[in-house]
């Protein structure tokens, strides 16, 4: 999701066509609050469109202590308003998913939030990218630079946040 939003802001800039930048903020958001504030999901999805997922089969091989469904309702939707409809997700985030949001969401705020960008698309989107970036660095910071769930677990050596990664998300 983070290398589309990167590669969907790079054809704004070019186009002007905001419609995929816009949807592309909106995924990340879900991706990084629908499992808690500042979590990053490996991938989520609407539970009324569990079928479309293959779930549950194709989510049987996945660690069940990172797979979960928040309620509707528990989770505003900044882009669209409203609240989010109830949501399954896959938490076990790696370095590989900080790394697409890093460049995603530094993209969306060199390239759309801009001053010569549309006024309206980026009074839309540069909130919702800078709480994105704040919720997410909170969360790595809570957790020692380390990427946890939101009970603070994660089952994977990709999960250290050092170096040139760190700076980035900084």
């Amino acid at each position: 999701p983070g290398i589309a939003l990167a590669g969907w802001t790079w054809k704004y800039a070019v186009t002007g066509d905001s419609d995929r930048v816009i949807e592309a903020v909106r995924g990340l958001w879900i991706l990084t609050h629908i499992a808690g504030r500042g979590v990053l999901c490996r991938a989520a999805f609407p539970s009324r469109r569990d079928v479309e997922f293959g779930w549950p089969e194709a989510w049987a091989v996945r660690d069940a202590r990172f797979v979960g469904e928040t309620p509707a309702g528990s989770v505003k939707d900044p882009i669209r308003g409203g609240d989010l409809p109830a949501m399954r997700w896959y938490t076990r985030a790696t370095r590989d998913q900080l790394t697409g949001l890093v460049l995603g969401l530094s993209s969306a705020w060199v390239l759309a939030t801009a001053p010569t960008t549309d006024p309206a698309l980026s009074a839309a989107l540069r909130p919702v990218v800078a709480q994105t970036v704040a919720d997410v660095t909170l969360h790595l910071r809570a957790h020692g630079w380390r990427i946890r769930d939101a009970r603070g677990q994660n089952d994977t050596w990709a999960d250290d946040v050092d170096g040139l990664l760190r700076l980035a998300v900084l």
